[in-house]
């Protein structure tokens, strides 16, 4: 499981629009709140998400004290080049075409919350290049893990039944 993924996209291609990610990602009907600094997702710099696992189900509060945020930084033109050389990436295509997303989780995180973070990834990489970190190894292409995610009607109900991925419930 990674804490924090790199996807590099095609800047010809529009970024999907945020509501759209999420409803892929986790469905409609999930609590989260969100900021972002532009309305449109394809001029915004950022996007926070946080999905408030207590509305869904008020037995998240005793298991989690924080929600943690899922941080979507979005890099173009010169930045993507500044991002590959200041964290040694050695990649095998011309990233100069693309735009470059990085997200990750604040302090907090549980097990719940890298799937919820995987499934965002999963919902914007299509057929992107896309990299987990390993703490050990850097950044690493990660599709196989990513594919193994649990679909999103399981990863709802980790939610809305308050149990972490081992159907433990709390």
């Amino acid at each position: 499981m990674y804490s924090k993924y790199i996807v590099f996209i095609d800047n010809k291609l529009p970024l999907p629009e945020r509501i759209s990610i999420i409803s892929r990602a986790w469905g409609k009907d999930i609590p989260i709140s969100f900021s972002q600094d532009n309305e449109v997702l394809n001029d915004a710099s950022y996007l926070d998400l946080k999905v408030n696992k207590w509305e869904a189900n008020s037995k998240w509060s005793e298991i989690q004290d924080q929600e943690p945020w899922i941080r979507v930084e979005i890099y173009r033109d010169e930045q993507v080049e500044e991002f590959v050389l200041k964290n040694q990436l050695r990649l095998t295509f011309d990233y100069d075409n693309y735009f470059l997303l990085v997200l990750g989780l604040d302090d907090g995180w549980q097990e719940i919350d890298q799937i919820l973070l995987g499934c965002i990834v999963k919902a914007t990489m299509k057929s992107y290049q896309t990299y987990g970190y390993d703490d050990t190894k850097g950044y690493i292409i990660c599709d196989d893990y990513l594919n193994s995610l649990p679909s999103k009607d399981t990863v709802r109900q980790y939610i809305f039944l308050a149990c972490n991925p081992r159907g433990v419930v709390a």
